[in-house]
């Protein structure tokens, strides 16, 4: 456990792709501490890797289904979920370079660098919304309580003529 502690681990690390990362550290863990057998470093290494290439494929359909959801609600007013985007998109981003840099793949790295740009500029719009949100007062409305008291005047109502028909 003490190399697993010791071992620096970068924020690229910290995604999807610590699994893989966990699998590269077995390699050298297991035979030096020799808590499993030699040869479980290179398994839990192969298995990191699969399932690194499994969450990345989640990740990609995710992004898809994301982008398809935001272009059938157009216009797609800006609030603080927006800021939920930001993660997912970074965690892909981290996880495709690093498949890259365990390939080595060209793609993988070029893809990484391209999510990682879309981060960059998604952060900047949505720092921009936020500060322009605070600065109008219009950033904590709530679009899903807009007709909240219309519905208490509604169900008031039904509950009223409810009362009146049992009395």
């Amino acid at each position: 456990m003490g190399k697993l502690v010791e071992e620096k681990l970068a924020l690229s690390r910290l995604t999807v792709s610590s699994i893989m990362y966990l699998g590269k550290v077995s390699l050298r863990l297991f035979p030096s501490t020799g808590t499993l057998d030699a040869l479980a470093g290179p398994i839990f290494y192969c298995m990191g890797f699969l399932i690194a290439l499994i969450f990345f494929g989640f990740g990609c359909m995710w992004l898809v289904f994301a982008l398809a959801a935001i272009l059938k609600t157009r216009p797609f007013p800006f609030n603080m979920g927006w800021w939920s985007l930001t993660f997912p998109l970074g965690c892909l981003s981290c996880s495709a370079i690093q498949i890259g840099d365990e390939l080595p793949s060209a793609a993988f790295k070029g893809i990484g660098t391209a999510l990682g740009a879309a981060v960059i500029l998604l952060w900047c719009v949505v720092a921009a919304g936020t500060a322009k949100g605070a600065w109008d007062g219009k950033l904590f409305y709530a679009p899903c309580l807009a007709n909240l008291k219309q519905k208490e005047e509604e169900l008031r109502k039904l509950r009223t003529r409810d009362e009146e028909k049992g009395a």
